[in-house]
């Protein structure tokens, strides 16, 4: 998946994907990305920008999945239900 497809599929969808055994989640919020493992009590949330696709970019950027930004692990990631 290219960035730009994922940018696009992220601003209409919740997100739930594999990387390395584990599950995450990327859920809109107000303008925002809520991010995290499943699992964990702990969320992550890009809320930066008042334009929900900056925002996503911003999570793309510097969210980190197992040591590794989101943008760095799109193609090897396992979309769940989507």
């Amino acid at each position: 998946m290219t960035r730009k497809d994922f940018i696009d599929f992220a601003f209409t969808n919740d997100i739930s994907f594999r990387y390395n055994g584990q599950e995450y989640y990327i859920f809109q919020g107000n303008n925002s990305c809520i991010c995290g493992m499943y699992g964990e009590d702990k969320d992550t949330v890009f809320n930066q920008y008042d334009d929900v696709v900056k925002n996503i970019e911003d999570m793309l950027d510097n969210w980190k999945v197992d040591g590794k930004c989101l943008n760095e692990l799109l193609s090897a990631l396992e979309f769940q239900g989507n």
